[in-house]
């Protein structure tokens, strides 16, 4: 086996193992197309393109980053033609959670605003956040740092914290 093949059979196992993650009724939701989801994620693109351009890392601790949400974002963003490859039924939401929430509380409702409108209940979303409070969009306002897991059931988040979907170290 190639590693290239190497490399597409354990991004696929672990993509399968995340599947895990969502309730049963999410993953029979999820029913678009590739051509669909393709389609989707170049909306999703646009749509969330000034929740990670131009944005300064923020510093904590006197490291000023790249924090892991940003590699994450460098790495992975923003190459429509490798969706399918890399995420297969998933469409990932590449923003910089960490940094708008320190950046300003108003931007960061805008964000939560522009998911609203732009998630779909038949897509599987996974994003990365290397913050305490996970991507910090509770749907109640008063508690800021809440994963809206009741809100958007499915989106993945890999983070640090609790509040995310799963946990990495």
């Amino acid at each position: 086996m190639s590693s290239l093949d190497l490399e597409s059979w354990a991004q696929r196992e672990q993509l399968q193992g995340l599947l895990a993650c969502l309730p049963a009724s999410q993953l029979r939701a999820a029913t678009l197309s590739g051509r669909e989801l393709n389609k989707h994620f170049a909306d999703t693109l646009a749509a969330t393109r000034r929740f990670r351009e131009n944005i300064s890392t923020h510093r904590y601790r006197g490291f000023r980053g790249p924090w892991l949400e940003n590699l994450w974002i460098r790495r992975f963003c923003c190459d429509s033609a490798q969706r399918a490859k890399r995420f297969g039924r998933f469409v990932p939401l590449f923003i910089q959670w960490t940094d708008l929430m320190h950046r300003s509380k108003f931007i960061y409702l805008q964000l939560r605003r522009t998911l609203d409108t732009l998630l779909r209940n038949d897509v599987l979303y996974i994003t990365v956040s290397q913050n305490d409070d996970g991507i910090g969009l509770s749907y109640d306002q008063s508690r800021p740092g809440d994963f809206a897991a009741d809100r958007w059931p499915n989106l993945l988040v890999a983070s640090s914290a609790v509040s995310g979907t799963f946990r990495y170290p």
